[in-house]
């Protein structure tokens, strides 16, 4: 079975440059909208402690201050005894300005983890499967993607791409036609051979075809079952290994944790899965990593946490 790896193609689906301003545009829009307020307030010759404040407030998000410290600079001028009518319609439009910002800036680190999904999951993918005449296997795994994507990442500068190619391969195929052997046989490749490889999403894509199969494509499920099963066994046997050395020897948390990961949400076993979790929760950095994961792999971190023995650990962070 082909390896779930990019291979050298004839030809490139052209890829379309990202739309929308960047984000330094955004933010530098926001800096001049609250420049005014810097030579109001700094510039008055008979400034109050309430002028004062806003003056250091707007320095403060000039120089990239979190919202917390603006707001403790708002929060003074606001509350002395001074404050005039238009001080406190500049401390609310600073506020305003302060969201803003936040809000492009959360929306920016978000679609930055859109574009390894985008890279790895869809244009890497169709370069590499969906070029010529594709198969329907090959189709239905690339549209799975892609709703995945635009559900996850509907503000993506790039999610016209991703529409365009979803329309262009599911006119393609009879996608309302039943799942056949070959559907899911293929899913399972593509999942089994990638890195980390996944067994669980592999195993409940074949219940979901099970669920419908004739007898004929029963027996071929039970032998592809047999065959995954036997090389789950092995790799997660290897996982065990390789993580216990590598933090136990090699003094590599880091490379442990992320192997302990995929062995609590990716074998698709409960009794491998706690295994790898008992391990993970004894780990020094357990609790930072999973912090990590949360902002930088949030739908690894999802998983993570509907996993029973893991639920309370990441309630409590």
């Amino acid at each position: 079975m082909a390896p779930d790896k990019p291979t050298p193609v004839r030809r490139r689906v052209r890829r379309p440059q990202s739309s929308g301003p960047p984000t330094f545009v955004l933010v530098g829009g926001l800096l001049l909208g609250v420049a005014g307020l810097y030579f109001v307030f700094l510039n008055d010759v008979n400034r109050t402690d309430t002028d004062a404040m806003l003056g250091a407030a707007v320095r403060e998000f000039e120089n990239g201050a979190s919202a917390e410290q603006i707001e403790v600079r708002l929060r003074a001028a606001e509350n002395d005894s001074s404050v005039s009518a238009e001080e406190l319609s500049a401390i609310r439009k600073l506020r305003d300005k302060v969201k803003e910002r936040d809000a492009a800036a959360a929306l920016a680190e978000h679609n930055e983890l859109g574009n390894e999904y985008l890279e790895r999951k869809l244009k890497n993918y169709v370069d590499s499967y969906l070029t010529g005449s594709p198969e329907t296997a090959k189709v239905r795994v690339f549209l799975k993607r892609a709703d995945v994507f635009m559900k996850r990442w509907p503000d993506h500068p790039e999610r016209d791409w991703v529409k365009r190619e979803r329309d262009r391969f599911r006119g393609a195929i009879d996608f309302d036609a039943p799942l056949t052997y070959q559907d899911v046989a293929w899913e399972a490749e593509v999942l089994t051979r990638a890195k980390p490889r996944d067994y669980t999403l592999a195993f409940a894509a074949i219940e979901e075809f099970e669920q419908t199969a004739g007898a004929k494509d029963l027996e071929r499920t039970a032998a592809l079952r047999k065959e995954l099963e036997a090389d789950r066994a092995a790799m997660h046997e290897e996982n065990m290994v390789q993580a216990k050395r590598m933090f136990e020897y090699e003094n590599d948390e880091q490379k442990a944790i992320s192997r302990l990961v995929w062995g609590v949400i990716g074998t698709g076993d409960q009794a491998m899965s706690n295994e790898a979790a008992t391990y993970l929760l004894k780990m020094p950095s357990c609790d930072a990593y999973l912090r990590g994961y949360q902002s930088s792999q949030p739908l690894v971190f999802e998983r993570l946490a509907a996993h029973p023995m893991m639920k309370d650990r990441i309630a409590d962070l």
